[in-house]
């Protein structure tokens, strides 16, 4: 049942954001100041090398090597800036509106209940449960899985719902989009500076890697905060025991390793059987795991701790914040399926269909790449 209507509030700034924010802002002043310092150190060190004797000059030259690399990794990781991104998802399909008004209907009857714009573009996805993101020009498009599709009540995909379109309303698909930059040339300048062996000896190097640990551990943090914010959006139009309920079964069937999509496409290629209805299936496997199963999964991943790069806060911590205990969340590890979710849809069993030949055709290939692996190995 939906328990709140009306606008919430809006969540004041964190101070992880504000960090990220300031991090984003000095990350280039500082760049450049500390590649102005390296290069003046090595111009410095070859021309006092080439001033003096010969042991001594081989030995400047040496030790200007690292600030000149470090110049030379810089300038060769700033092209990032102007890569272009398209971001485009194998697993991600678009379907003609036609074959979902009832989940735009719900998607717009969500929006307006928690006084948030509704999304540009809803587009559906062979494997995720549910994200929202900018594109290029700045269209918010709303992805829904088919597995929450399959699984889900009306009511839980609402939820869900709310919870994608609490991160727009929280600038998070913006801020995402926009650091997007960042974070290509950090990674492009970090694996140049952590794959040449010369960067080991020089402090400065040291010094930008330094700004990018401490740089990508707020961004999780900051990720956390979000995960948090928009669990609570969640929570206000469905309630705790919907909202955890969901969160709960794509935690712990992450520890049951026979229902994981991956090991159903896995054991279906490998054997050479056709599928047509992957996610009806995870549900049959979901439904046949006995009471201890369930329990055992639930056990470890109750046991999972949030790592400081985690995007996501852990599970324990979730459901505290929803006001869900331990003992409780078994009991709400498998939500209801009525009404069931697919039935927002005119034709779901020819969208599952093509789903599941995107999920079946990327594992086919990775079969084949391993069957080609195996004969290169063992010579036949």
């Amino acid at each position: 049942m939906r328990t709140a209507v009306g606008h919430p509030p809006k969540e004041p700034m964190s101070l992880v954001r504000l960090i990220v924010f300031v991090g984003m802002a000095c990350y280039y002043p500082f760049l450049i100041f500390v590649c102005l310092g390296a290069a003046w150190l090595a111009v410095a060190l070859f021309m006092t090398g080439m001033h003096m004797p010969r042991p001594f000059r081989g030995l400047l030259i040496v030790l200007g090597l690292p600030f000149a690399f470090m110049v030379l990794d810089a300038l060769l990781a700033l092209p990032a800036l102007f890569m272009r991104v398209t971001g485009k998802d194998e697993f991600e399909i678009e379907v003609p509106p036609k074959w979902m008004k009832g989940l735009q209907a719900l998607v717009d009857q969500v929006a307006e209940e928690r006084g948030v714009d509704p999304p540009d573009d809803i587009r559906l996805h062979a494997e995720t449960v549910a994200h929202v993101y900018e594109d290029h020009k700045g269209r918010r498009i709303l992805v829904v899985g088919g597995v929450a599709v399959a699984a889900f009540s009306q009511d839980a995909l609402a939820g869900v719902i709310a919870h994608e379109l609490g991160h727009v309303a929280g600038g998070d698909t913006g801020l995402s989009r926009v650091a997007l930059r960042w974070h290509l040339v950090m990674g492009n300048l970090e694996a140049r500076l952590a794959g040449r062996p010369i960067s080991r000896v020089n402090p400065l190097a040291w010094l930008i890697r330094g700004y990018h640990f401490l740089f990508n551990v707020a961004w999780a943090a900051n990720k956390r905060v979000q995960e948090f914010a928009a669990d609570r959006h969640e929570v206000e139009l469905v309630g705790e025991e919907v909202a955890a309920s969901s969160t709960m079964l794509f935690t712990i069937t992450e520890f049951m390793p026979w229902v994981r999509l991956s090991a159903i496409a896995e054991s279906y290629v490998s054997n050479h059987e056709s599928m047509q209805a992957i996610f009806a299936e995870q549900a049959r496997r979901a439904r046949a795991a006995s009471p201890s199963e369930w329990r055992d999964a639930c056990r470890r991943a109750l046991k999972q701790k949030t790592g400081l790069f985690d995007t996501h806060p852990c599970l324990k911590e979730r459901l505290r914040a929803m006001g869900v205990s331990p003992r409780q969340a078994l009991r709400l590890a498998v939500p209801s399926a009525e009404p069931p979710a697919s039935a927002l849809f005119a034709n779901w069993g020819l969208i599952e269909k093509l789903l599941t030949e995107k999920i079946i055709a990327v594992f086919r290939e990775v079969y084949q790449q391993k069957r080609e692996i195996a004969r290169i190995l063992t010579g036949r």
